[in-house]
């Protein structure tokens, strides 16, 4: 008798203190949910598509496309690195954004998959998303354009 143990290709760890939802760039309906400081295994939906899933979080408690907020970038599942996003957070000034960061890794012969995605939360002061340092001698003023002001810019984002 021979045993075979099947392994899936990912597994998403959720470091974050709150409900996790990943889904499939292009395919958010079909969302899984992941608790906190928990893991779970993850399949793509559709083969047709690129391996990316975006990270969110459900507003009302209801996994509906509709309910989610989802981040704006995406994280890629078949590249080796760290991701840094903002998780997005409902139009309320009393929630501070968070700064999550993901990192695809080769599991190790511990962990039950081929590749863990872990996603844990940064302390925004300590951490930022971005920094700039201006190593010259004159003011430099950067803006980074909000979803809503794509259409003020040209095709290549000028």
């Amino acid at each position: 008798t021979r045993l075979i143990t099947l392994y899936p290709r990912y597994q998403i760890v959720n470091l974050l203190s709150t409900n996790l939802i990943v889904a499939q760039d292009g395919v958010l309906q079909d969302q899984t949910s992941i608790p906190p400081r928990s893991s779970v295994p993850y399949h793509w939906e559709r083969q047709s598509l690129p391996p990316k899933v975006r990270l969110g979080h459900s507003v009302s408690g209801k996994l509906t496309e509709d309910d989610c907020l989802w981040t704006s970038g995406c994280i890629q599942l078949d590249k080796i690195g760290i991701t840094s996003m903002r998780f997005p957070f409902e139009n309320d000034e009393s929630t501070q954004p968070m700064v999550v960061q993901a990192e695809v890794r080769l599991a190790t012969k511990d962990q039950s998959s081929a590749v863990v995605v872990v996603v844990w939360s940064t302390d925004a002061k300590s951490n930022p998303l971005y920094v700039l340092r201006n190593q010259t001698s004159r003011t430099i003023i950067c803006r980074q354009p909000l979803q809503d002001d794509v259409g003020d810019f040209g095709e290549n984002g000028t």
